[in-house]
Order: structure tokens, then sequence, then C-alpha cells
């Protein structure tokens, strides 16, 4: 697979599209200058930012912000942790935050798996993190979420 410009795939307009007027989105491409490239599907990457997006907008309740972050990154060593296994190399890190309700512990720790959700039947089927999480993975990254009930969450 050949390696693509985030900035090409990224499409501020098809985002909007999904997230109602009230809500703020913020963009920060950090680096923009240097090129933001990997080896990515690029149908699979716009799929998984508009999850967290639409996951944002329902913890938010329409009202509040959602910032996307993007910016390269170079790991001179591996890093292992608990669930965490990267080679060196090059990254391009890529963070999301909203100012929504946040989580519990409970729910945090398990939204990543298949078909679980706290919204209702019509609001979601509790594939769309897990997807997300099955996309990193395959690309050869991680993510991770942290949460702060009422304050929101960052991916």
């Amino acid at each position: 697979m050949p390696k693509r410009s985030i900035s090409a795939i990224w499409s501020r307009k098809c985002m909007t599209c999904y997230l109602q007027a009230s809500t703020k989105i913020s963009n920060q491409f950090l680096g923009e200058k240097e090129g933001l490239f990997c080896t990515i599907d690029p149908s699979l990457f716009e799929q998984a930012i508009l999850n967290m997006a639409i996951n944002a907008r329902h913890a938010m309740k329409s009202v509040g912000q959602l910032y996307i972050a993007v910016r390269n990154a170079n790991l001179e060593y591996a890093v292992s942790m608990a669930k965490l296994d990267l080679p060196p190399g090059d990254y391009v890190p890529i963070s999301i935050e909203d100012t929504g309700m946040g989580m519990p512990p409970a729910v945090l720790e398990r939204i990543f798996e298949p078909f679980f959700t706290t919204k209702t039947a019509e609001d979601g089927t509790g594939l769309g993190l897990s997807m997300t999480f099955g996309f990193v993975k395959q690309s050869g990254g991680y993510i991770a979420a942290e949460s702060v009930e009422g304050k929101g969450s960052i991916f």
C-alpha cells in the first residue's frame, strides 16, 4: 500500500456533514509543512475519524468542542508497555479530544469491545470504536483513551 497524505484524505467538509452546527470543530495540523504521510487505507481512515467524531457529538449532546490534532513523530526506540508494542520508526499520531460528558472507568475499560454501547439502539450499534480499534491495529498503530466524567475524553 502506498504512503498517503493525511491532509489529502482528511475532509473537514465531510466531517461537518456529520456534526451539527452547534459543535465547534477545531483542527490543528501540526507539522503541515513537512507533510503528514502514512501507509493506511483512506476509506477506513475516514470511517475511523467519522466514528470518533460521531461518538464525540453524542457525548457533547451537540454542545461542545471537538479538537483533532495531527503531527509527525519518530520513535528512536521500541516502546513496550502493557498494551503497547510499537517498533522504532515514523508515526503520525492523531489526537481526538471532546468536551463531552466523559466516561466512568467501568465504561472506559470496555469501549473497544464489539457491540458494547451506552447508547440506545437508534443511536448506535457499539461497533464504531471496535472498528476504529481494528483499523488502527491493522495500520500498525495504537489507540488508547482517557476520560474524566463531566469534562470529556481524549483518544
